[in-house]
């Protein structure tokens, strides 16, 4: 039998515990959440329906099930955009008791954290989209996914100038896919480990309106990514382990930054291509392989610079353009 429990601490307009049976659908309102809670354990085959569309400071969800039975499903849509930043603006409900704060949440910062473990578990995550006017404030999203065949879609839109999106994401299994579509949402650090095989990751970002920074790392083997970065001022940090390594590097502002480590190993070949087309963009690049491959290079605006420490076994192509 199913433990399904959603509980709500701390909640304006809303607080208690409720169980549920197999699925959880919340719709938030015209609620304000400090924190809420939403928890599917054991089995597996669960369904998440999450809509927050009012004041919210922290979310947290947790899926699991066993490796034979899973295919969890969660749908998240956060249109958050509230001005309470600080656990002191509620009740003492999210305290201990004697006045401290019980969760770990930064001034000024929301946060939303999801676990989901298990197979063929369906993850999709959306934030920003029903926002015009107004922006989330400053929000963390770490989501974190172990077992095989899990789908994840994120998409993130309509921050302000001054916000920042951090996103933290880490994949632990096989033939698991990411794909991630960020808009122009001011400062943006987004970050993705994958580990294991056969695994996709896809990522599209916009020149964002402040910073952005992105950091991609795939250990395992016959894992492919592309990666897409158009801010002006972007820094790109991608990094690649194990055999027949396939990648896509993509970035299109002027001032582009390109940090890229590739450690390959075995007889199977690798195959990777890096554009920049903004100008004085700048790509540092190490490859270590074991066996042939190729990689390309193409800078195709002024002032390029290039420096590389390629080590290649026989039978590899490498070609730089400028």
């Amino acid at each position: 039998m199913k433990n399904i429990i959603m509980a709500t601490t701390a909640i304006i307009s809303l607080s208690g515990t409720v169980a549920f049976a197999d699925s959880i659908n919340f719709d938030q309102g015209t609620m304000a959440i400090n924190e809420l809670i939403l928890e599917q354990t054991l089995d597996g085959g669960d369904l998440i329906n999450l809509n927050i569309k009012g004041d919210m400071t922290s979310v947290v969800i947790k899926q699991s099930g066993t490796t034979t039975s899973s295919g969890n499903i969660a749908n998240v849509d956060i249109f958050a955009n509230t001005t309470a930043t600080s656990l002191t603006a509620f009740t003492d409900a999210a305290s201990d008791g004697a006045g401290n704060s019980i969760l770990p949440i930064r001034d000024k910062w929301k946060t939303f954290s999801a676990t989901f473990d298990g197979d063929n578990n369906t993850i999709d995550f959306d934030i920003g989209a029903a926002i015009t006017a107004a922006g989330y404030n400053d929000i963390n999203v770490d989501i974190a996914v172990t077992g095989d065949g899990n789908s994840l879609t994120h998409s993130f839109t309509n921050g302000l100038d001054g916000e920042t999106l951090q996103f933290g994401g880490i994949v632990t299994g096989d033939d698991n896919t990411v794909v991630t579509t960020i808009g122009a949402v001011g400062n943006v650090a987004f970050n993705y480990n994958i580990q294991g095989s056969t695994n996709g990751l896809t990522a599209t970002l916009a020149g964002a309106k402040g910073d952005q920074t992105v950091g991609v790392a795939l250990t395992g083997d016959s894992n492919t990514w592309t990666v897409t970065s158009n801010a002006t001022v972007g820094i790109m940090d991608v990094a690649a382990s194990g055999s027949l390594i396939t990648g896509t590097n993509t970035q299109g502002g002027s001032d582009s930054e390109l940090q890229f480590d590739i450690i390959k190993a075995g007889a199977a070949a690798f195959a990777v291509t890096t554009t920049q087309t903004g100008a004085n963009s700048f790509a540092d690049v190490t490859i270590n392989a074991d066996d042939g491959g190729a990689f390309t290079l193409t800078q195709s605006s002024a002032n390029a610079r290039y420096l590389g420490t390629l080590n290649i076994a026989s039978g590899g192509a490498v070609t730089i353009t400028q």
